[in-house]
């Protein structure tokens, strides 16, 4: 008669959903069992530091990344792949609620800055004096006629509740 061992179940992953570039963000499981060991992996980290129930990496580059699990047990039984999905951001953004599923770029910007949003949001670029120069609801904005420099973009929702504010670079 053959017996077959059970696998561990795959376990849950905790984190910031939107972490900073180069910043340390920390993913943990709580439901570790001291028996099993665990493998981690990383998408695209500059730098990754695996513990035994804890993960430390950082990120160079803004972008949707995650990370994984896997939970191997003394007989070494492994389980299904657990996966964690975050966004890193750039260090001059203020994030808010519901902007994980917005993107601008490119930053810096030449010509026309594209902005992926799913549900309509109002997009304003403002001057260090806190003029609007651009009011759109478009997904691709030309910025051509605006002068080098350093601007606001200021994303708001139809209710005009800020959702992100970041730096925009006009080259």
């Amino acid at each position: 008669m053959v017996y077959r061992l059970p696998s561990p179940t795959p376990k849950n992953i905790y984190g910031l959903y939107t972490i900073n570039v180069n910043d340390n963000a920390e993913f943990i499981i709580t439901d570790y069992q001291p028996y099993e060991t665990y493998h981690w992996f990383a998408k695209s980290s500059s730098e990754f530091n695996a513990g035994y129930e804890k993960l430390e990496a950082s990120w160079a580059n803004q972008g949707e990344y995650y990370v994984a699990v896997v939970a191997e047990d003394e007989n070494g039984c492994l389980s299904d792949s657990s996966y964690f999905y975050f966004l890193v951001e750039g260090h001059n953004s203020i994030i808010f609620n519901n902007s994980k599923s917005i993107k601008t770029y490119p930053n810096p910007v030449s010509k026309e800055l594209t902005i992926e949003y799913i549900p309509n949001v109002i997009v304003e670029i403002i001057d260090v004096f806190g003029n609007i120069l651009i009011k759109s609801n478009e997904k691709i904005i030309d910025v051509t006629e605006l002068p080098s420099g350093i601007y606001l973009l200021y994303i708001k929702d139809e209710d005009n509740q800020p959702i992100r504010i970041e730096k925009l670079i006009k080259k």
